[in-house]
């Protein structure tokens, strides 16, 4: 598939087109979902990576936590690692990297949650 090569390459803006284009076709692959999570994060759509993961968190659970990131060529770290250097502490920054840490290591992930929902005070 087109798209996995534009993802292997790290080019989310055309591997999004590709998968979306794909997931009309086989809208239950879990796995499609996943990369275009990512391409979301990638591509400046918070909502629609929101919206996927929530889906998935709520009905793939055992998937996200069996994800294997190096099997997978999962860029979830790396992007993680690079966002870091550029990161605002923004409500939206600390939701994408809770969204990408969600997709490898779902541990990690509340950290970037609580840290947003104290942001614009939810919780304290």
């Amino acid at each position: 598939m087109l798209g996995n090569q534009y993802f292997m390459a790290r080019n989310y803006t055309l591997a999004e087109a590709e998968f979306l284009n794909a997931f009309d076709q086989t809208p239950e692959s879990i796995e499609l979902k996943k990369k275009l999570i990512i391409c979301f994060t990638q591509t400046d759509k918070l909502n629609q990576a929101v919206d996927y993961a929530l889906e998935l968190a709520e009905n793939h659970f055992t998937f996200l936590v069996s994800t294997k990131p190096e099997q997978d060529d999962c860029p979830c770290k790396e992007l993680v690692e690079k966002m870091k250097l550029t990161c605002t502490e923004s409500p939206d920054d600390n939701v994408r990297l809770g969204i990408l840490w969600l997709l490898c290591e779902p541990a990690n992930a509340s950290n970037y949650f609580v840290k947003s929902l104290k942001k614009i005070k939810i919780i304290d």
